[in-house]
């Protein structure tokens, strides 16, 4: 790169740190004190900008945490000046960690699924973490992780873990559900599974399944794969189908079977992430690891819609209770106190 080149980095690097301070409020001098009004300031980044991040800041942040909070998209900030004024950073992913590389005393990590520190492998559990990962996290301040699995594996391995469960993205349907909202005896029943098409998310069995669906005339699987959807039209697709199939091999949520549950349907899925913490196999979800046993699951219930809306209605309530957001964000708070004091 030429002189010239590098000055011109240089400079279009620093008027970006400096014009994000100036929009979050902070002097350009980055000597300015940290603490305001007593409270520990933390800057969260984040990768993208849509209702889904609204909703985790909402649930997280909300109320009174206690702490000074500035969000930012990571790509507002060019180095790790515009860092400064700050106590902590919160870095959204692994990998925006690695992209500032900014003072590990200073930094902490939210870890959503366990492919950004293991490979994506079924028995990803047997398999030692992805090189250099381990000694990364344990050099931070905190890592966040969603699920209990993920606060015992990396605690294990002497992670300093704070875990904090999430939630829906969408509004929780609060009406009971009634055997109306199954489909009628005699009919195909639906089900869903919305996936992006990573190793993890098994989508050769997915397809499997819905092949099968189709050929034994008893229910049907619709497949809704990358693409984006703004809530309404989320809402409304999630409300059409009574069941929601994921077949993954590892997951920190998994976000759309909580979503799913928010709005009723009935999981039938592996026992991955948060899910198992709260819900009971044969009460409120169906736990399956094999095509054989998810064309089982998926057959008796197509055959006994009784047992369908029953479940359903034990799931629902079952979510609400564990999920309630006031009871979550007593916990965030909490950590992020432990965290920064």
């Amino acid at each position: 790169m030429s002189l010239f080149k590098k000055l011109q980095s240089r400079f279009l690097n620093s008027y970006k740190d400096h014009r994000f301070l100036f929009q979050h409020g902070f002097q350009k001098s980055i000597e300015k004190k940290r603490s305001l009004n007593g409270r520990p300031s933390l800057l969260a980044l984040h990768d993208y900008d849509d209702w889904a991040i609204d909703h985790v800041f909402n649930l997280w942040f909300g109320g009174d945490p206690g702490v000074r909070i500035t969000r930012a998209n990571w790509d507002q900030c060019a180095t790790t000046r515009a860092f400064a004024p700050f106590d902590c950073v919160l870095f959204g992913y692994y990998d925006m960690l690695l992209r500032f590389g900014y003072a590990p005393e200073r930094s902490m990590v939210v870890i959503h699924d366990p492919c950004e520190i293991f490979p994506q492998a079924e028995d990803w559990k047997n398999l030692a973490p992805l090189e250099g990962r381990l000694e990364k996290l344990k050099s931070l301040r905190a890592v966040i992780v969603i699920s209990q699995e993920m606060e015992e594996i990396l605690t294990g391995f002497g992670v300093r873990c704070f875990r904090i469960p999430t939630m829906s993205r969408l509004e929780t349907r609060h009406s009971l559900l009634s055997q109306q909202d199954n489909a009628p005896s005699g009919e195909v029943m639906q089900s869903l599974s919305v996936y992006r098409n990573y190793p993890r998310k098994n989508a050769p069995l997915l397809e499997k399944l819905q092949k099968h669906g189709g050929a034994g005339g008893l229910w049907n699987l619709q497949l809704q794969t990358g693409g984006h959807l703004d809530t309404a039209r989320y809402t409304a697709m999630l409300d059409r189908f009574p069941v929601y199939v994921c077949t993954s091999w590892q997951e920190g949520g998994p976000l759309p079977v909580m979503d799913a549950l928010s709005r009723g349907a009935l999981p039938v899925m592996t026992p991955v992430g948060q899910i198992p913490e709260f819900l009971t196999h044969g009460e409120t979800v169906l736990f399956c690891n094999t095509e054989s046993e998810f064309i089982e699951s998926l057959d008796s219930l197509a055959k006994n819609p009784e047992l369908l809306s029953s479940m359903r209605i034990k799931a629902h309530a079952a979510y609400i209770k564990a999920r309630e957001p006031e009871t979550i964000r007593k916990v965030i708070h909490t950590a992020f106190k432990n965290i920064l004091t």
